[in-house]
């Protein structure tokens, strides 16, 4: 299983801007079982992703999901580093499993460019 962070090289300030988290599970979802996606956002607030309308959403089936966060109109505050992780939760308490991440994105801003780049996790 792994997660791993995608986004484009280089954006105006006031431009909106999409992560893309993409997800790859060896197996499907247990029956009673859920995906869960999480982005950690530069100031340690927390998005929940989720199949239903959220800031954050969660797309896929199987095995392959991609959760997609959107930062609209990106200002000098939204600059640091997004974080996804995923994992899955059942009713059933062996069911829990976390995925790795294998990397973030990095917002710098200078002026009026906003540049991403990914940073790669252990």
């Amino acid at each position: 299983m792994l997660a791993e962070v995608s986004s484009p090289s280089a954006l105006s300030v006031g431009s909106d801007l999409s992560l893309t988290c993409s997800i790859s599970l060896n197996s499907e979802v247990p029956t009673g079982g859920r995906l869960e996606v999480r982005w950690t956002l530069p100031n340690n607030s927390m998005i929940m992703a989720a199949t239903s309308g959220t800031s954050a959403t969660l797309t896929g089936s199987g095995t392959s999901y991609n959760s997609t966060l959107t930062v609209t109109e990106v200002s000098t505050s939204d600059a640091g580093n997004y974080t996804c992780s995923a994992r899955i939760t059942s009713s059933n308490p062996f069911v829990i499993s976390s995925i790795p991440t294998m990397g973030a994105a990095l917002v710098v801003i200078q002026g009026k460019l906003l540049s991403i780049s990914l940073i790669q996790q252990p």
